[in-house]
């Protein structure tokens, strides 16, 4: 029993251990930083001198939060139907809200600064503890912990924790631990938990992983009825949740637009991330320069796999988890036939990206074999000792040589000499580790984590949690039902957390009919050609990500893209003009809000501002009620 107990406390005691920030008195693991740089928080005395740690976890702060609020505030029928967006919305269609995945719960009975590090720390746990018990099925011990410490602790799954795929991902590794000791029940419950955690690609990429696994075994007729009967059974228990979600997203503009969409162009230069996940500013956001994240799981655990590779092909071949590891890298990075799969009905809803999870997977659990051949001396000292390093030295030189242009003209030498000197001092001691002592690898990996990711997920002090600005004190003073507008003031889906209602709305799907009711008001709504920089000057932080997402498509697709960009918008949020106001009428829009100073857009001459401080608030003259009743031959009330 002591074999079995170890394992879980040490790999529980390091979930602990990297958010501890989280559970610091006055601390709440979530980046709410980020009202510090929106309207109208950015002009409150908290805020002041404060400036963002983290913006690319923005969604925790504008989506997933305000969601939680809802559920919690309104209950069981705030989980149904959210009032607070989009004039209207299912909150349980949309998925994400994972209102009926039960470790989500936890965000109804206690307070914020508990429940989100505490699901931090169980979703992490969970991960490595049965990412360490699948494994030891197959490896040895050191080797087994390596591979839980590569999968939980690592960019993709510490970017991921707080996000609805990042609980999916958790629950991967208990899935297949199941299914290979032939436990189908809890193959079931784990497989409705991956459903339930409100993710749909993550689901197709855990079904890519599992599928692909359980056909290298070679399976009896007999196991793979019982995995079917599993699999089925899981789907059934998360029909509550699959049922709403399909009939939320197949009429909608995500749906209609995804059809469209071309691929996202991964570069190689994203592959460096498996040095270091420094390099672009990917584990340091202030500093961010990429194009995409990469996919860094532990410059240790990167040497030995392709030092496994290297040493023992036939091995490797023989190895389903190469297969998975490189059949990812080829989705990710849209290698044919296989980017032509994700054109298929049903596959076009999955982002390339999301296949970082499986190659993560696999990546881990290639790393543990790799250990155990290094442990038993299969690995010639020249591969691991002298090949591998001195690539791995020549690619980071080459790295800075080849982006001096950026460095340079951003001011990034001093950050890249510190990446470089990390670097530097994690080769040197995972050669150490390797020569001296192989069987704590594992530390030395978990070690590289801390270092680079621990503080990725900001720890933010409590007295940031939405505080109330006086412009609510004054809209909640209108004793009649209402719904705000704005542009650039509380972001979409913010507003709910003071109980106010926005005719905007956020989410990764939005409804196709407020979506046309939005272009019918600003013809440019849908227009992203528009507001997209087609000719820039200079380097600046977005230059690289603006070629991969913009200019390498117009290169290759032309006018297609150009149309596509002309009418896909739909996760927009601003109205530059308003050529139909009786909408906003009926819509029972009653107050526009603005910066300070900020204009109405046109359209909207004949508004009153009524409050002027932080922000400047409009009234509609013309709003109508929520609900009349309109007799033949009656108008519309004025």
């Amino acid at each position: 029993m002591r074999r079995l107990y170890l394992p879980v406390l040490l790999l529980s005691a390091a979930a602990a251990l990297f958010y501890l920030p989280g559970l610091i008195p006055g601390r709440v693991l979530l980046p709410l930083d980020i009202l510090c740089g929106a309207q109208p928080w950015s002009a409150m005395a908290v805020c002041e001198g404060r400036t963002v740690a983290n913006p690319v976890l923005s969604d925790q702060i504008f989506a997933f939060y305000p969601w939680h609020e809802i559920q919690k505030r309104d209950g069981w029928r705030g989980a149904l139907w959210n009032p607070y967006a989009f004039a209207g919305s299912p909150l349980l269609g949309n998925g994400q809200s994972a209102a009926l995945y039960p470790p989500n719960w936890l965000n109804w009975i206690l307070s914020a600064s508990w429940s989100y590090v505490l699901l931090a720390i169980f979703h992490t746990a969970i991960a490595a503890i049965s990412m360490r018990a699948f494994a030891r099925r197959h490896v040895s011990e050191a080797a087994a912990m390596l591979a839980a410490i590569s999968y939980a602790f690592t960019y993709n799954f510490v970017f991921s924790v707080g996000y609805p795929f990042g609980w999916s991902m958790s629950w991967i590794p208990a899935l297949l631990w199941a299914a290979d000791s032939r436990r189908w029940i809890l193959a079931a419950v784990f497989t409705a938990l991956i459903m339930l955690a409100g993710h749909p690609e993550t689901a197709v990429v855990a079904a890519f992983i599992v599928g692909a696994w359980l056909l290298s075994s070679r399976p009896s007729r007999i196991d793979m009825a019982h995995a079917a009967i599993a699999a089925g059974a899981g789907t059934v228990l998360a029909l509550p949740q699959i049922i709403p979600l399909l009939r939320y997203v197949l009429p909608s503009a995500a749906s209609h637009f995804r059809d469209q969409l071309f691929p996202v162009i991964y570069s190689a230069h994203t592959m460096l991330e498996f040095l270091t996940p420094a390099f672009f500013g990917t584990s340091s956001p202030a500093h961010r320069w990429g194009s995409n994240d990469g996919n860094f799981f532990g410059l240790a655990s990167f040497l030995l796999v392709i030092a496994f590779m290297i040493s023992r092909p036939r091995e490797a071949i023989r190895n389903p988890w190469t297969w998975i590891f490189l059949v990812s890298l080829a989705f990710v990075y849209g290698v044919p036939p296989f980017s032509w799969l994700l054109n298929l009905p049903h596959l076009h809803i999955v982002y390339s990206n999301r296949f970082w999870v499986s190659a993560t997977f696999a990546g881990a659990m290639l790393a543990a074999y790799g250990l155990d051949e290094f442990i038993n001396k299969r690995i010639p000292r020249l591969v691991w000792l002298y090949l591998l390093p001195a690539a791995f030295c020549f690619l980071m030189l080459f790295a800075l040589w080849h982006f001096r242009a950026f460095i340079q003209a951003l001011n990034l030498s001093g950050f890249e000499t510190r990446v470089v000197l990390k670097f530097i001092a994690s080769l040197i001691v995972t050669v150490a580790v390797l020569r001296w002592r192989p069987t704590w690898t594992a530390v030395v990996v978990y070690g590289e984590c801390i270092l680079y990711l621990a503080l990725y997920n900001t720890a933010a002090p409590k007295e940031l949690l939405f505080p109330k600005p006086p412009v609510v004190v004054f809209l909640k003073k209108d004793t009649e039902q209402f719904r705000i507008m704005g542009d650039g003031v509380f972001p979409a889906n913010t507003a709910s957390v003071y109980g106010l209602e926005d005719l905007r709305g956020y989410d990764a799907i939005t409804p196709m009919p407020w979506f046309r009711a939005m272009e019918q008001m600003d013809p440019t709504f849908p227009d992203l050609l528009v507001r997209t920089d087609l000719a820039p000057v200079g380097i600046h932080m977005d230059t690289l990500f603006q070629r991969d997402h913009v200019y390498r498509m117009l290169d290759k697709w032309g006018d297609g893209f150009r149309e596509l960009l002309r009418h896909v918008f739909y996760w927009n949020q601003s109205l530059t003009r308003v050529d139909r106001p009786d909408l906003l009428n009926e819509l029972n829009v009653k107050y526009y809000l603005v910066p300070h100073g900020g204009s109405l857009p046109p359209g909207l001459e004949d508004w009153q501002r009524e409050y002027s401080a932080e922000v400047d608030v409009y009234r509609n003259p013309h709003v109508y009620p929520r609900a009349y009743v309109l007799r033949p031959g009656e108008q519309a009330p004025a």
